[in-house]
C-alpha cells in the first residue's frame, strides 16, 4: 500500500515514483501474489505520466504464467518481446514461453502413445472387474506425462469407481489418483479444486507424495 501510494503521489519526483512501481510489481511476483500482480500491473499502467511500460508488461506476463493461465501468458509474452527487444526481462520471458510451448508439444506428441498404452491395458481387462483394471486408465496417463484434462478425466474415473474401497491394496492407488487429479487441476490453473485433494493425500497413511506436494506448494500462488 505504501509503494502504491508513492506511485500515485503526483507531488513526488517521477524517478521515485517509477522506482516504487518497479519494487511494487517485483515484490508481488517474488511473493507469488499473482492475482494481486495482475490487478496492480493494470492499475500502475493506468497512472499518467510515468514510464513504467516495461515492468507493467512483464507483470502482465508473469501474473497469468504464475496462475497457469498459459494462453493468456503466451499472448502477453508475445507483446513483451515485440515491445521490449532489449528489455531486462526479454530472455526470461522468451525462455519461459519456450518451456510452455515445449511442454504442450511433448504432451500432444505422446497422446497416441497414451492411447495405445491404454488400449492394450483395457484389452487385457476385457470382461474383467478388478482394482488393477480400474487403475489402468489413470496410471497410463501418468506414465505418458499427460498432465491436464487427460489425466484429470482418467484418474477422476478411478476415484469414482474406487472411492469406497477400504482395502490396503487400494489405499496407495487412491492416494496417487488424488495427487494426479490435484496435479492436473494445478496445471489447469484450478488451484481451489486441487487443495482439498492434496489435503486428503496428506491425511492418508501414504507418504509417497509428500515431497511432490511440497514442490507444488513452493510455487503455489499465495493470494
Amino acid at each position: 500500500r505504501a509503494l502504491l501510494a508513492k506511485v500515485e503521489n503526483v507531488k513526488l519526483g517521477t524517478a521515485e515514483r517509477v522506482e516504487a512501481a518497479g519494487r511494487l510489481l517485483e515484490g508481488m511476483r517474488t511473493a507469488r501474489r499473482f492475482s494481486t500482480l495482475a490487478q496492480l500491473a493494470a492499475q500502475v499502467g493506468a497512472v499518467a505520466g510515468l514510464n513504467v511500460d516495461e515492468p507493467v508488461a512483464y507483470g502482465a506476463f508473469a501474473a497469468p504464467l504464475g496462475l497457469h493461465r498459459y494462453d493468456e501468458a503466451l499472448q502477453a509474452g508475445e507483446q513483451y518481446l515485440k515491445r521490449f527487444p532489449t528489455g531486462p526481462h526479454f530472455t526470461a520471458v522468451e525462455q519461459q514461453m519456450n518451456e510452455v510451448v515445449s511442454a504442450r508439444k511433448k504432451r500432444a506428441s505422446r497422446q497416441k502413445e497414451y492411447e495405445a498404452d491404454l488400449a492394450e491395458k483395457r484389452a487385457g481387462c476385457s470382461g474383467k472387474k478388478s482394482l488393477e483394471c480400474d487403475w489402468a486408465g489413470c496410471i497410463a496417463a501418468r506414465w505418458n506425462s499427460l498432465v491436464g484434462k487427460t489425466m484429470l478425466e482418467n484418474c477422476s474415473e478411478f476415484l469414482r469407481l474406487r472411492v469406497g474401497d477400504t482395502s490396503p491394496e487400494a489405499a496407495e492407488k487412491l492416494a496417487a489418483a488424488r495427487f494426479f487429479v490435484a496435479l492436473s487441476h494445478v496445471e489447469l490453473g484450478q488451484w481451489a479444486l486441487a487443495k482439498p485433494l492434496l489435503a486428503d493425500v496428506e491425511r492418508s497413511l501414504v507418504r509417497e507424495w509428500d515431497e511432490d506436494i511440497a514442490k507444488l506448494r513452493a510455487v503455489w500462488p499465495t493470494d
